[in-house]
């Protein structure tokens, strides 16, 4: 680091952005997104489903009281929303942590677009779940298929080397001199 320190002049991120990255690169956000939407997705329409098709009729029951999973799908929407909530800070955090790093609107490939489509899937999910409890199943399982996978680089990384990474390889470079890592298309 310190070579790049001294010799990275204004292509250098700033303490900030390094902070940034590495909490981005600590923590996979869309792969956690991806397996916990989806699996919340599908255990919300297995809800909605054994909900629409429950022929449990309580005047049937000689005390009157629901079964144990109508009562678990009666209650599941308001849960389901919490979860969703708590799922689209995690996706906010993850956004803003790439605007952070890479200094624009997270929008400018087609892994950041399916991320911020992931978000707004999530937002019109919110919005419209008064009217319509099923969009928040639909929400979960598309916002969950959005991040399916995470663009990483030709050498493997996720984005900018950490430290350790790029001061080995300013140490060994082939032509004696290091090229910043910041751009994978150098030889």
């Amino acid at each position: 680091m310190a070579y790049q320190q001294r010799n990275g002049g204004a292509g250098m991120p700033s303490p900030r952005e390094v902070e940034a990255e590495r909490l981005y690169n600590s923590v996979p956000f869309a792969t956690i997104l991806f397996v916990v939407n989806l699996t919340l997705g599908l255990i919300a329409l297995g809800l909605t489903i054994r909900k629409l098709t429950d022929k449990d009729d309580t005047s049937a029951r000689p005390t009157g009281k629901r079964s144990l999973m109508a009562r678990l799908s009666a209650a599941s929407g308001p849960l389901f929303v919490v979860l969703m909530v708590l799922s689209m800070l995690a996706l906010t955090v993850a956004l803003a942590l790439r605007r952070i790093i890479s200094g624009y609107v997270p929008m400018s490939n087609g892994y950041e677009t399916m991320l911020v489509v992931a978000w707004f899937t999530q937002l019109l999910s919110l919005l419209a779940w008064r009217k319509a409890h099923i969009v928040v199943v639909f929400g979960f399982l598309l916002s969950g298929f959005f991040p399916a996978r995470e663009p990483h680089l030709a050498d493997g990384s996720r984005h900018r080397a950490d430290d350790a990474r790029a001061q080995q390889s300013a140490a060994g470079h082939p032509r004696g001199h290091h090229h910043d890592e910041l751009c994978p298309c150098w030889p």
